[in-house]
């Protein structure tokens, strides 16, 4: 009975070693994990603001075109842009304005008058203008703007004349508009006002 009893002692003495040990390791595990852990939230950074909406964007007020402008008409020059056929009425637009501020080589732009093709908005080409002339920090023109059928290029929505103020006498007697009156071609207009 004596060995039995050693026995069962040193079995209980393992067993007891075992659950100890299987704790302890169980212990440390769940310390190691959340030391892990806590390191991981310690690392990140914290946010300085909380996330704020965005501003609401407040666009510029645009200039109103003049009416009318004064210009000496010994220094007046005359463009027309070029047609294009890309993009909408409003890409149109802008390329035409690039298009004569290249042509009039630095001379300012006094008046713009702008033929519209089919159902164009007329009213959005004064605003177009206004912002064009605004960015490049130019003075605002006068602007009219005419409906018409159609265009020579199909595609094609808006063509510009634009009238500009040399910085140089061109026109030594000034500019004078004379009507041709109603003839069938050109020719025949330019024949009537030679003769008169």
């Amino acid at each position: 009975m004596g060995r039995d009893f050693k026995w069962l002692r040193r079995q209980r003495l393992r067993v007891l070693k075992s659950v100890i040990l299987s704790v302890v390791m169980r212990r440390l595990l769940i310390l190691l994990l959340g030391l892990l852990l806590g390191g991981g939230l310690f690392a990140q950074k914290p946010k300085k603001k909380p996330d704020e909406e965005p501003r609401a964007q407040v666009l510029e007020v645009l200039p109103d075109t003049p009416e009318a402008v004064v210009a000496d008409s010994r220094r007046l020059s005359f463009q027309v842009s070029p047609l294009s056929d890309k993009g909408l009425l409003s890409q149109q637009v802008r390329d035409a304005l690039k298009a004569l501020a290249r042509l009039n080589h630095g001379a300012t732009i006094v008046k713009v008058r702008a033929f519209v093709a089919g159902s164009g908005d007329l009213r959005r080409i004064k605003d177009i203008v206004a912002e064009e002339f605004t960015e490049r920090k130019q003075t605002l023109p006068a602007v009219s703007t005419i409906q018409v059928g159609a265009l020579p290029l199909p595609g094609a929505q808006v063509v510009i004349e634009a009238i500009s103020s040399e910085k140089r006498v061109v026109n030594p007697s000034g500019v004078a508009f004379v009507s041709s009156g109603e003839s069938a071609n050109a020719g025949a207009a330019a024949v009537r006002l030679q003769s008169s």
